[in-house]
C-alpha cells in the first residue's frame, strides 16, 4: 500500500514538474518570438546587401557582362521578394483557430450522444471549444489551433490549416536562395579569389550562413 501511494507522489512531483517546465518554454518563447521575427529579417537584410553590392559585382558583373549580370540579379531579386512574400504572410496570416460558431461539429456531437456509432467529437478542456480532427492546443498561442503543426519562433506563430502554404514555400525558396548565394561564392573560388583572407571574411561568413540555413530548412 505505502508503495502505490509512493508511485502516486512521484507521478504527482514529475506531471507538476513538467507542467512547470512546458509553462516556462511557453513564456520563453513568447518572450524571445519578437526577437526572432527581427534577427530573421535582418539576416536576410544582411546577406542580401552583401550580395548585391558585395558578391555581385566581383564575381558576376566583372568577369561575365552586364547582360549576364543582369539576369543573375533578377533572378536573385525574385527569390529574395517571395522570401520575404512567404515569410511575411506566415506570420502575419491566423492558422485558424476553432470556436462556438462551429455549428457542424456542435451537431455531430449531439448525435454522438444519441448514436454509439458516431464517433464522438473531442473538447479542449483549456479552450472549452470543440477540437476537430487534427487540432491541438499550442501552449504558446494559448488557443487551439486547426491542423497544427508546430509553433515557429521566427515567425511568432504557429503554423496551421490557413499559414502552412506560406511556410512551405518560404522554406522552399530560402532553400533556394541559400543555394544561389552559395553558387556565387564558389564562383569567385573557382576565379581564384582567396574566400579565407581576412579582405573576404565577409563573403565567407554569408557562405557559411547560406550553408547553414539551407541545411536547417
Amino acid at each position: 500500500m505505502k508503495r502505490v501511494v509512493n508511485c502516486r507522489c512521484i507521478q504527482r512531483v514529475v506531471l507538476s514538474a513538467i507542467g512547470w517546465i512546458d509553462w516556462a518554454f511557453s513564456l520563453l518563447l513568447r518572450v524571445v518570438g519578437p526577437v526572432l521575427v527581427v534577427l530573421a529579417n535582418s539576416l536576410i537584410a544582411l546577406v542580401s546587401v552583401q550580395w548585391i553590392f558585395g558578391l555581385a559585382p566581383v564575381y558576376v558583373t566583372a568577369p561575365y557582362g552586364v547582360v549576364a549580370s543582369g539576369l543573375v540579379h533578377a533572378f536573385g531579386i525574385y527569390l529574395l521578394l517571395n522570401i520575404l512574400f512567404n515569410y511575411w504572410g506566415c506570420l502575419l496570416t491566423r492558422p485558424g483557430f476553432p470556436g462556438d460558431h462551429l455549428a457542424a461539429v456542435e451537431a455531430a456531437a449531439e448525435r454522438a450522444t444519441r448514436d454509439s456509432t458516431v464517433p464522438r467529437v473531442r473538447f479542449c478542456k483549456r479552450c472549452r471549444v470543440p477540437k476537430p480532427a487534427r487540432t491541438h492546443h499550442c501552449s504558446v498561442c494559448n488557443r487551439c489551433v486547426l491542423k497544427m503543426d508546430h509553433h515557429c519562433p521566427w515567425v511568432n506563430n504557429c503554423v496551421g490549416f490557413f499559414n502552412y502554404r506560406y511556410f512551405l514555400l518560404f522554406l522552399l525558396h530560402l532553400a533556394a536562395g541559400c543555394v544561389f548565394v552559395m553558387c556565387t561564392c564558389l564562383l569567385g573560388h573557382l576565379q581564384g579569389h582567396d574566400l579565407l583572407s581576412a579582405r573576404n571574411s565577409s563573403v565567407l561568413f554569408v557562405a557559411v550562413l547560406c550553408s547553414s540555413a539551407s541545411f536547417c530548412s
